[in-house]
């Protein structure tokens, strides 16, 4: 039971009171425990009551939910509800933009119960024809239908990745004279998978694993939830076998392997006359070219700054000097401060007293000059019109802007490329923030033509982002090959609201290395001295 799951359950809470019109003091007081609670990435179960307390906005109700949770693994408040409440409407509130007065209402006045029954509705055009709904909201109901449905039994890499590892590892001390490897999808660093393929060589008849969290249902293998699937082999086909299982169709037919005993997966590649590829470039055969040269693999070693992070002073959980003493800990050379700015009326956004109010902590701490040197970011909200939060000339006074687009985003591609066009050409913009705005499994992101985007920041000086959040990893990483060829520059950011989360920057390297992108040209690599020259600092 993650931090993630835990969250979930005040969130689901929430929204089934709403629906039962319970005490609206409790909802509001759930729904805000949600929106806390996802951003915390310390393990719930290893926190005390004290330390749980000591949460921004958690007291002890809810405090004594999460033990409850941690403990039994269930919140009787929430069974009492969950007992009344058919299984399709709580798919209906997972349907981004489909709160629950609207699933109340197709509820209670169509009677449908299930996401099919809906989306037949919609289908007829019934939905339409309902009070407050329309067939605007119809259209985009469908859409976001369709991805739910597409997204089913699929899993962001960062869960799956995390329950293999764990399962590895209680693999490795319950057998340790057996191997064990990690296969398919997660061993090629997808950003969404399905499962959890793994191989080893211990005999089938010795799965009998009685490990917590493990399940078998219908005949399928579950680990934490998600599917498994576990191949045997002998110990002299294992590096053979991993490797098949590990690398794409056509970019086996494309490798001509041989079908025999290797020592290890080097000795494969120098066989048929290439270099090593690293198990997550497995998929392309871009790789295989003879005459590509093959770039270094990005890895977290090289990285020498941490961009774009969130404080208390606008929607993160933790203060400015904790997360600068996260990043001293850490041992990154340099850390930008990038909170919401003041249109983000949603996060909390800083006004120009408050910014000020920042700048000069900032000044308190780099004076000491002990540790990690912060730079006087902003995250600047991109307006409809494309102009970014804050008039100039104060604007021009951070040492760096991240410009993203956090509202409005269901403009035609036409208006969403010209309106992000206009704020790359902003001469203030230094990186473009999470580029497509989606949230892996739950949001598309919004229509884009991408190959304008990438080359108004050619023209502009302007570097990309790689949002490192497991659950948006924006800019996909099929852009990255355009972008190299463009020579834009690229920001791999963990878009951190709290201190452990400084550490999601691994899925951000993760994503880069199934890519030939050069390290030289992510900023992150640089040390003080060049981001500052970049920054005119």
């Amino acid at each position: 039971m993650d931090n993630t799951f835990i969250a979930k359950q005040f969130d689901t809470l929430a929204k089934l009171m709403e629906i039962y019109d319970d005490n609206p003091f409790k909802i509001r007081s759930y729904s805000q425990a949600y929106a806390v609670l996802r951003k915390v990435e310390r393990p719930f179960s290893d926190m005390n009551r004290q330390e749980l307390e000591a949460i921004p906005g958690i007291g002890s109700t809810i405090a004594d939910k999460i033990i409850e949770m941690v403990t039994t693994g269930k919140m009787e408040v929430l069974d009492k509800y969950l007992q009344k409440t058919p299984p399709g409407i709580l798919d209906m509130l997972n349907i981004r933009g489909f709160g629950p007065k609207k699933v109340k209402q197709i509820w209670k006045e169509l009677e449908i119960e299930t996401i099919g029954e809906l989306l037949y509705a919609c289908n007829e055009n019934r939905i339409a024809s309902l009070k407050g709904f329309g067939i605007k909201t119809q259209e985009e109901l469908i859409k976001n239908l369709t991805l739910f449905e597409s997204s089913k039994d699929k899993f962001l890499f960062a869960k799956a990745e995390k329950a293999a590892l764990k399962l590895v590892s209680q693999l490795n001390q319950t057998y340790p004279d057996y191997l064990f490897a990690i296969t398919g999808e997660l061993s090629l660093q997808q950003p969404i998978v399905s499962g959890i393929g793994m191989l080893t060589n211990l005999p089938s008849t010795e799965w009998s694993f009685t490990f917590e969290d493990f399940f078998i249902e219908n005949e399928q293998w579950f680990y934490q939830g998600i599917p498994l699937n576990l191949k045997q082999t002998s110990e002299e086909r294992f590096i053979y076998d991993r490797f098949a299982g590990s690398a794409s169709e056509d970019f086996l037919k494309t490798l001509h392997m041989e079908e025999k005993l290797y020592k290890d997966e080097k000795e494969i590649f120098e066989t048929l006359g290439f270099p090593y590829i690293h198990p997550a470039r497995r998929d392309n055969v871009m790789f295989l070219q003879k005459d590509l040269t093959i770039n270094p693999v990005l890895s977290r070693d090289m990285i020498r700054g941490t961009i774009h992070h969130h404080t208390t002073y606008s929607d993160g959980i933790h203060a400015l000097n904790e997360m600068f003493q996260k990043a001293t800990s850490s041992g990154y050379e340099y850390m930008i401060i990038t909170d919401h700015s003041k249109s983000a009326f949603y996060a909390n956004g800083l006004t120009e007293e408050r910014v000020e109010q920042q700048w000069r902590e900032i000044d308190e701490i780099n004076k000491e000059g002990k540790g990690t040197f912060l730079f006087k970011g902003i995250e600047s909200d991109i307006l409809n019109n494309g102009d970014l939060d804050y008039p100039d000339p104060f604007i021009t006074k951070f040492d760096c802007v991240i410009a993203s687009v956090h509202s409005n985003l269901k403009m035609d591609i036409e208006k969403a490329t010209s309106r992000l066009i206009k704020a790359i050409e902003n001469p203030n913009t230094k990186i473009l923030g999470h580029p497509t705005g989606r949230l892996l499994l739950s949001r598309s992101g919004y229509p884009l033509h991408m190959e304008y985007i990438i080359d108004a920041c050619a023209a502009n000086g302007v570097a990309v982002e790689l949002n490192a959040n497991p659950r948006r990893l924006d800019i996909d990483y099929t852009y990255l090959d355009y972008m190299a060829k463009k020579e834009v520059l690229l920001s791999v950011n963990p878009d951190a609201h709290s201190k452990d989360a400084i550490e999601h920057i691994e899925y951000g390297i993760k994503v880069i290395q199934k890519t030939n992108f050069n390290p030289d040209l992510v900023i992150n690599t640089w040390n003080l001295e060049k981001i500052k020259l970049w920054l005119q600092v």
